[in-house]
């Protein structure tokens, strides 16, 4: 298994933020990169609790970590 790490700012409000790191979907929207779709396999929005997801590349010419594209 490998491991990415990111670093980001949002310049939101702390309400708007904390609601977009509980849910799947808006995860899966801001967490791919330009050229890239993400899937959110689990989420477990707690303490302790963990996520899985893939990032895929839209073009079939980027080398994945895991696959091909992956």
């Amino acid at each position: 298994m490998s491991t990415t790490r990111q670093e980001i700012h949002v310049d939101a409000l702390p309400v708007v933020v904390y609601r977009a790191l509980l849910d799947p979907e808006v995860i899966a929207q801001y967490r791919a990169p330009d050229g890239m779709r993400c899937e959110v396999h689990a989420f477990e929005p707690w303490e302790g609790g963990a996520f899985r997801m893939s990032l895929t590349h839209e073009a079939s010419t980027g080398a994945g970590k895991t696959k091909a594209h992956t």
